[in-house]
């Protein structure tokens, strides 16, 4: 991947919701160079269709490891969910919080579990304000790495094992 551009990656199933904030993003170009990484294997003809900013894809289903390379190599996750009936969350999120890759997501219901460990927007101009605030490094950036850092090592199998083990040494007589 280039080290002279802001890499702004999407991945998977849904990556025809990603197409709505293609415009937005495209403004960024004029201050920022920009690539969009596009990880999929369906709908992806539909997403570049007169893109006006430079995109790469990559046709391929990657695993845990290979999507990391990814994310590790991106600047910005950008998650694009409008709110649907229900009780939802983004099983997305959960996956790549990890990866030190900031997310960047539409402040809907599949969000409402995450605080600051995610950087949330209304509209697309909040959208290009979250996304600059990553580019530039700026304090709502370095909140949201520190707060996800801290789910990371609060959530980690160590962590949760724990937890786990104090629970059943607390039911009594499981000796472990």
């Amino acid at each position: 991947m280039p080290l002279d551009k802001k890499i702004i990656i999407n991945f998977g199933q849904r990556v025809k919701d990603f197409k709505e904030t293609l415009p937005s993003i495209s403004e960024l170009q004029s201050n920022y160079p920009i690539l969009v990484l596009i990880v999929a294997k369906k709908g992806i003809e539909e997403l570049i269709k007169n893109a006006t900013l430079p995109i790469e894809v990559r046709e391929e289903r990657p695993d845990i490891e290979k999507l990391y390379e990814y994310l590790h190599a991106s600047d910005a996750l950008v998650l694009h969910r409008r709110s649907i009936p229900g009780v939802v969350y983004s099983s997305t999120t959960y996956q790549c919080l990890g990866s030190g890759c900031p997310i960047v997501a539409l402040n809907s219901n599949f969000f409402e579990p995450f605080g600051d460990e995610v950087l949330k927007y209304d509209d697309f101009d909040g959208l290009k304000k979250c996304l600059i605030d990553i580019f530039e490094d700026r304090k709502r950036y370095k909140t949201a790495k520190l707060a996800a850092e801290k789910v990371v090592k609060k959530d980690s199998p160590k962590e949760i094992a724990t937890k786990f083990i104090k629970l059943f040494r607390s039911l009594g007589g499981v000796k472990l």
